[in-house]
Formats: C-alpha cells, sequence, structure tokens
C-alpha cells in the first residue's frame, strides 16, 4: 500500500519466515505484503509453492519463525492479531542443528550404546527446551487488547463433506454466520446468495429441478447434495458472514466452470459492497488474472515476482519464471478453445449486460 493509504491496510505481513522442524529449507521465507480494503492480492503460484503455508501464518494456524501479521480493524491504529511476537531467527537454525545432531547420536547410541546414549538424551532434552522456547515467544504480548476484525477464509484443505454434517440443512449452515438478527431476513438472504451462486440441483437424468425457494421450503440437506454443490454451499457460508477480510487458497476447487464464474463475480460484488479486503492464493492463472487488482508470483517459499499491479505482472513478466507459468497457461487456454474461466466470465458478463 501507498503512504498515504496505511488507514486502508487490512492486512500487514513483513518479513515472515517458516520451517518445519528438520527442514533445510524455510517453507516460507521473508515474504511481505498488505492487503487494502476493497483490493484483491492474488498469490499466484505452483504447488507447493509455499502459498498455503501463508494462510496457515495469517490465520494464525501455525507460529512464524520469524516475521509480523498485523490483522488491522477498520479506523484502528492497533492490529486485530497481533504484532505477534516471534522467536529469533537463530532458534530456527539451532533447531534445525540440534535435529541433524540428535538423528547422528540416536544412530550411534544404537549401535554403540553407553556415551552416545547420554549424548543423544542431552540433545533431545536441548530441542525440547528450544521448541518450549520457540512457542513461548509467539504469545501475544501481555495486556494487548485487540479490536474486533471478522476473518473468513475458505479453504481447499476443508474437506465440505467432514466440515458440514451431512444431516444439517442448507439454510441451517447459511444461516448461521449471518450478521442479520431477524430469521426472515436472514431466509431471504440465503435465498439471495443461491441464486447468485447459480446453486442447481439436478435429477438422475441430469435435468435441474426446483430452485432456491422449494430447496429451503424441502429442507434441503447437505446429505443431497454431490461434491461439487458442498463445497458451493460451505464457500457462501463463508461469504454470507461478510468478513472485512477473506483468505481464499484455491475457493474454486471441486467447481464447474459456470458456477467458477458466478462465484467469482459474486465475491468482487460483495467486496465492492463490504469493502472488503482479500487475499486470493490460486495455482490458477485464469481466477488470478480476474480478481487480482495486485499479483505477486510465488517460488519455493518465496516471492519472485510482485507484489505489483496485477495487469502489469501477468501481461508483462520480467524473470523467466513467471514468464513461462503465463505462457504455459494462454497455451492451455487457447487449447480449451474458449471453454476456459476468462471465457465463460466474460460471456456471463455480456449476458448481464
Amino acid at each position: 500500500a501507498e503512504p498515504g493509504d496505511k488507514d486502508e491496510v487490512a492486512l500487514e505481513v513483513e518479513g515472515l519466515t517458516f520451517a518445519y522442524p528438520g527442514d533445510a529449507r524455510p517453507t516460507v521465507n521473508g515474504v511481505s505484503f498488505s492487503v487494502r480494503r476493497g483490493h484483491t492480492l492474488a498469490i499466484l503460484g505452483y504447488n507447493e509453492s509455499g502459498k498455503t503455508t501463508v494462510m496457515k501464518l495469517v490465520l494464525n494456524r501455525v507460529r512464524a519463525s520469524s516475521g509480523t501479521v498485523r490483522l488491522i480493524a477498520p479506523g484502528s491504529a492497533t492490529t486485530a492479531a497481533g504484532p505477534r511476537r516471534v522467536a529469533p531467527a537463530w532458534v530456527h537454525s539451532a533447531q534445525t542443528a540440534l535435529g541433524g545432531a540428535c538423528a547422528s547420536a540416536a544412530a550411534l547410541a544404537a549401535i554403540q550404546g553407553g556415551a552416545a546414549l547420554a549424548v543423544s538424551l542431552v540433545l533431545l532434552v536441548a530441542l525440547f527446551a528450544l521448541e518450549l522456547y520457540r512457542q513461548l515467544s509467539a504469545r501475544p504480548k501481555r495486556g494487548q487488547r485487540l479490536p474486533p476484525l471478522r476473518v473468513g477464509f475458505i479453504t481447499s484443505e476443508d474437506s465440505p463433506g467432514t466440515a458440514l454434517p451431512a444431516r444439517r440443512t442448507i439454510e441451517e449452515l447459511l444461516c448461521e454466520k449471518m450478521p442479520q438478527t431477524d430469521p426472515a431476513e436472514r431466509r431471504r438472504a440465503a435465498v439471495t446468495y443461491l441464486r447468485e451462486a447459480h446453486f442447481q440441483m439436478f435429477h438422475d437424468n441430469g435435468t435441474p429441478w426446483g430452485g432456491a425457494d422449494e430447496y429451503l421450503r424441502q429442507k434441503l440437506t447437505i446429505g443431497q447434495l454431490s461434491g461439487g454443490q458442498k463445497h458451493l454451499i460451505y464457500v457462501l457460508r463463508e461469504l454470507a458472514a461478510r468478513p472485512q477480510l477473506i483468505v481464499c487458497d484455491e475457493m474454486l476447487c471441486g467447481l464447474d466452470l459456470e458456477r467458477k464464474a458466478w462465484l467469482l463475480r459474486l465475491l468482487r460484488k460483495q467486496q465492492r459492497e463490504d469493502r472488503a479486503a482479500v487475499l486470493y492464493l490460486t495455482v490458477d492463472f485464469s481466477s488470478a488474472k480476474l480478481v487480482g487488482e495486485e499479483v505477486a508470483f510465488m517460488k519455493e517459499g518465496a516471492f519472485v515476482e510482485g507484489p505489483g499491479p496485477g495487469a502489469r505482472i501477468l501481461e508483462y513478466p520480467k524473470g523467466k519464471d513467471l514468464r513461462e507459468y503465463v505462457e504455459e497457461s494462454l497455451r492451455q487456454e487457447g487449447m480449451a478453445r474458449g471453454m476456459h474461466l476468462r471465457a465463460e466470465f466474460s460471456r456471463i458478463e455480456r449476458e448481464e449486460q
């Protein structure tokens, strides 16, 4: 964000680094970015580039080795989840070294026993002490007052089949996180979400049946849905909470082409209405180009290009890695002969005008 836009920042990440104990290379290495209200940052990259770990760090599902994550509530100069205290970088280095030493000592102890076994036990105690120190260092500062910030997250790691109980109705699930308190208002909102996402049920022979109102009247349950339909309800439930920061990790996973396009339209519409900040993590070039006002390309845990204006970064890539990524994505779109996400999105936009 520009200096004058500091009060508009909802999420600010600085120098974020994380590695799993024993790994020689950090999964996330020195990542910095910010997301402003009403804007989208798309983090694009291949599988296992570190995108999902960034999501986990932002949501405090795992604790960083170093760096800060600030979730900033509207009208507040303080943070909603930090800055989090993290252990110094030397702690991770020491853990990695001790992990290797422990493994060597344990192997030697298995052969020789005696002194080697004692050394192995001492190293294990030291490794445990370092991990305890790292965990304590990552706790929020005592006395910190944290203003509220509504954060929603959508991830392909959550299986809707297990996250959404089969006996719950889609109305119950769509309404349970809504900020509205009036039941009738919640029901109307649930119908609107289903319609705008073009949620549709089908007979066994493939013909469509019913509409949003009928599905609620018949108390349609999650157990009656296909995998893609469950994922769509899962996404709509998170959007219905009207979060101020939306973190999306492969949000479109498991959906057909038409539903993907309608869902992206709904995300952009709600973002405009609520001035929500969106962190959009994906392997998909088309969706990143459609929603990412700013884009960063990630490889091996670090940003190799960006963050910067999405149009410039994706249309005029500077580095070889991103250039090859874009060329391959465009080649696949060409082979699809118009049956790809950007073409479907454009078709819907034309029909809506």
